[in-house]
């Protein structure tokens, strides 16, 4: 675990399945400072546009990389029971895409957790 309280973010695939042993799971660590600081380099942000009448201009905040949209905040206004909600939404194989691309890496644990940049030189499985 972290010495210094630092948050990570783990990114997994989305069809990773809860049922397989701990064994067959890998798990990939970066610190905070190095996700925030990639994605801000890396993303390019826009407002969305309506595509039809029922639509309005700008309700989403788009993330694209490499010209493809990657993730979004939504704002959701469709009904009494969604009104005022916010949906946020990454497509976790493009983040790691980006992450991984630009951080060395080092596994621990038999090649079962790999900890990327920062996060190397304080996490540690004990």
């Amino acid at each position: 675990m972290s010495k210094k309280g630092n948050l990570y973010l783990s990114v997994l695939p989305s069809d990773l399945s809860n049922t397989l042993p701990i064994d067959q799971k890998h798990f990939h660590v970066f610190d905070q400072r190095d996700v925030v600081r990639l994605l801000t380099d890396h993303l390019e942000i826009r407002n969305s546009k309506a595509r039809n009448r029922t639509q309005m201009d700008d309700q989403k905040v788009i993330f694209r990389y490499d010209n493809r949209n990657v993730g979004e905040i939504e704002i959701r206004t469709d009904s009494d029971r969604h009104y005022r909600e916010i949906k946020w939404r990454m497509n976790a194989p493009s983040i790691f895409k980006i992450l991984a691309a630009h951080l060395d890496s080092d596994s621990q644990s038999y090649k079962q957790v790999a900890v990327y940049g920062r996060a190397q030189r304080i996490f540690s499985i004990a």
